[in-house]
């Protein structure tokens, strides 16, 4: 029992979860963050001072600046000089929690040594004030944090995997496309990359920094071609076709290629036929992904 349940914990915390995806959400999230806190600094009333009401006010905005600024800090600054460790691609739900409890600590900290010289009125020594909201931050946000990572990771799951049969579903009953199946593509055109792929031919486009990876198959033999060119511009050239999308920032995907789609917190992932490949679906472009499946099966 105590096997299988140390299982299940693992399982949980390895699942993907979706890190901030929009500059949007890196600063409306912690600032809604840094409110709750705000809050709870009320509650926790470090210098345990009920005098000076103005003054404890002040305080608490100078608090919840420091709040503010540290999770942006979080949320901005460090997915910038670490952007491997915030690979959304490899985000799971104990990166989440980890990065939750780490910025509650960064904050606890700057907030005791503030509060230790500024808002003090009780000389209570240093080791022993952060002792004290230490003890308080933890207990009073690692519970409320795994709990609301747990609600939020159940919650997307099930609403990616309906999702995800939906799009199955669709890909299964999809009519045949209108146009002739060797229409032929030409990528990278006028450079010493240039080459001509059939569409029934290309499995996905990846892009690869100034390049894109083109996969595809010649002679039933799977072949691969980097060629110089942005991922935007070949999503212009295969806009016309109903069987090309572009399903993440990374990837364009041929849908008539896929074999499976599993739902996840963080998305989807397309399983192409008789092949290995496992290609990433982000949310940002799930909805326009389910409403090209449904038109292009009327």
């Amino acid at each position: 029992m105590q096997k299988l349940l140390i299982t299940n914990l693992n399982n949980w915390l390895n699942r993907p979860f979706p890190f901030y995806e929009t500059n949007k959400q890196k600063v409306l999230i912690p600032i809604t963050f840094s409110l709750l806190v705000m809050f709870g600094i009320i509650i926790l009333n470090p210098s345990e001072n009920t005098d000076l009401l103005l003054k404890q006010v002040l305080n608490v905005f100078t608090y919840g600046f420091i709040v503010i600024l540290v999770s942006l800090i979080f949320s901005l600054v460090l997915p910038a000089i670490y952007p491997n460790t915030f690979n959304n691609d490899k985000w799971n739900v104990l990166k989440t929690i980890l990065f939750f409890v780490m910025s509650v600590v960064t904050i606890g900290t700057i907030i005791t040594i503030y509060a230790y010289y500024f808002d003090n009125s009780n000389k209570i020594d240093f080791f022993s004030f952060l002792f004290t909201i230490m003890i308080r931050s933890i207990i009073l946000s690692f519970f409320p944090i795994i709990l609301i990572v747990f609600y939020t990771e159940r919650s997307l799951y099930k609403k990616n995997h309906f999702h995800a049969i939906e799009i199955i579903s669709g890909l299964k009953d999809k009519k045949q496309p209108k146009q002739i199946d060797n229409k032929i593509y030409t990528f990278a055109k006028g450079t010493n990359d240039e080459i001509n792929i059939s569409e029934k031919n290309l499995l996905y486009i990846k892009a690869e920094g100034n390049y894109c990876l083109l996969v595809y198959n010649e002679n039933s033999i799977l072949k691969k071609k980097l060629v110089r060119s942005s991922l935007k511009n070949i999503e212009h050239l295969t806009n016309n076709s109903n069987r090309f999308v572009r399903c993440h920032k990374s990837y364009i995907v041929n849908l008539n290629k896929i074999s499976n789609v599993i739902g996840n917190a963080k998305g989807y992932t397309f399983y192409l036929k008789d092949h290995k490949f496992q290609i990433p679906v982000s949310r940002s472009f799930s909805k326009a992904l389910i409403r090209k499946i449904k038109v292009n099966n009327k």
